[in-house]
């Protein structure tokens, strides 16, 4: 079903979409608040909220017969099967009482904190400025795969940055109380939200602020009168950013009047639209059967395609990566002439049932849900750790919710965290080893 056929069909039926939405978010919460802990945790946001609403989606398809039982049968197995192994896992993970692999090195680099914290932050700054020199403001209104297209690796280094940085730079604050730490969080969350150019990156980077704090000390945002102050104002500018965002993107595409919601600004629909686009990937797959239609011809290569980078796995192996990703697969059968590279996301019930098969796809959600409660187990037993371990911890999990959303990016933005995990080890281990020598020299 196109874009507009849906849209025309919700907004038919809205009353009727909102009850579903309303109440698959509020029982995805309930399933989850034990498990993740923390009201403000990132987990809401890309499963309970993301999902609750795209769920919503698939079951009003499904009751008015534009989804059939298979298709609904596996996407509800496949979600109670990622919540089993996500419950699960983070349960062992919290009562498994050794540190690890992942510890041990983050807990090396504790002894030169200071002099990584001031290495990653000259670097992100350069890469920041180089990455301005090539992009301008074009992020603001086009895909970011096409304004990011040749930049990104530069995007990758800086997006893992922005979080590591932030949330060590959080850490300090709570621990010192000294208000320049804050400053500085703040000031590279918003670098940060400008350079991505995402309508998320700015939440993201409070989310693993949130979550640092939690890992930290267990911190949580009390609601009083003083919170309530500061995140009316958050909020608020959280939505003008968003709207600034839109407002160029409909200047971009030509849409400057609203269409389904008359009276409303433009921005205001944009947004309302954005949301129902979390079950764009169902909507688009689901109906007509074009989820039979995908096919995947190297499974293995195309889940890491965005490890190694789409251009670069295409120049090795003499494939399209790019335009053979489930997403775009779905896209181009709609718009086959859309030269601008877009595509829903893809989700991890889709991913599992279109790589794998409908017993296979089973297996790998509840891999899906193994992987994120194990690192949800980090959080929540990494408590009083050193700020460079909470600072990794958190960037790690705040990055590997992707893989709900999109797999393979997921994976990506694993291997980003652990990367420059491996990079501080390294520094860190030549810094000792050289501070070692001079002791017993001396």
């Amino acid at each position: 079903m196109r874009d507009y056929l849906f849209f025309d069909f919700l907004f038919s039926n809205t009353i009727e979409y909102v009850i579903y939405a309303f109440l698959l978010c509020l029982l995805l919460y309930f399933l989850t608040k034990k498990t993740v802990s923390y009201i403000l945790d990132p987990f809401h946001f890309y499963y309970t909220f993301t999902y609750g609403t795209s769920y919503a989606v698939v079951l009003i398809l499904y009751m008015h017969g534009l989804v059939s039982d298979l298709y609904f049968l596996f996407i509800f197995l496949y979600g109670c099967i990622f919540l089993f192994a996500f419950s699960l896992t983070s349960y062992i993970s919290v009562r498994n009482n050794k540190v690890g692999l992942f510890y041990r090195l983050a807990y090396t680099c504790s002894k030169q904190e200071t002099l990584l914290l001031r290495f990653f932050i000259f670097l992100y700054l350069l890469l920041f400025c180089i990455y301005l020199a090539k992009v301008s403001t074009a992020v603001f209104y086009t895909s970011r795969f096409e304004a990011n297209r040749g930049l990104g690796s530069v995007v990758r280094v800086m997006d893992a940055l922005r979080l590591i940085i932030a949330a060590w730079l959080y850490v300090y604050f709570l621990r010192s109380r000294s208000k320049k730490y804050l400053i500085g969080a703040l000031l590279i969350s918003a670098l940060g939200a400008v350079a991505s150019g995402a309508k998320f990156a700015l939440l993201e980077q409070l989310y693993v602020i949130f979550v640092a704090g939690f890992i930290a000390e267990r911190n949580k945002i009390k609601f009083n009168i003083a919170n309530f102050v500061m995140f009316t104002f958050l909020a608020t500018f959280l939505l003008a950013f968003v709207l600034f965002i839109l407002s160029k993107t409909s200047v971009a595409l030509g849409y400057v009047n609203s269409q389904y919601l008359p009276g409303f600004p433009v921005t205001v629909e944009l947004l309302v639209l954005r949301i129902l686009a979390n079950g764009d990937v169902y909507y688009l797959s689901l109906t007509n059967k074009i989820l039979d239609l995908i096919k995947i011809d190297y499974p293995t290569l195309q889940m890491f395609a965005n490890t190694f980078g789409n251009g670069f796995m295409s120049h090795l192996f003499n494939y399209d990566f790019a335009n053979s990703d489930i997403g775009r697969q779905i896209w181009l059968y709609w718009y086959p002439n859309d030269p601008i590279m877009r595509g829903p996301a893809n989700h991890f019930d889709l991913t599992g049932y279109i790589y794998f098969g409908y017993v296979g796809g089973a297996f790998f959600s509840g891999f899906v849900g193994f992987v994120i409660g194990k690192i949800n187990g980090f959080k929540k037993k990494y408590i009083h750790s050193p700020a460079v371990v909470v600072a990794i911890t958190a960037a790690l999990y705040c990055r590997s919710l992707a893989m709900i959303l999109n797999p393979s990016v997921g994976i990506a933005y694993i291997i980003d965290i652990i990367a420059l995990l491996v990079l501080m080890w390294f520094l860190a281990s030549l810094c000792n080893a050289y501070n070692g020598v001079n002791r017993n020299a001396s």
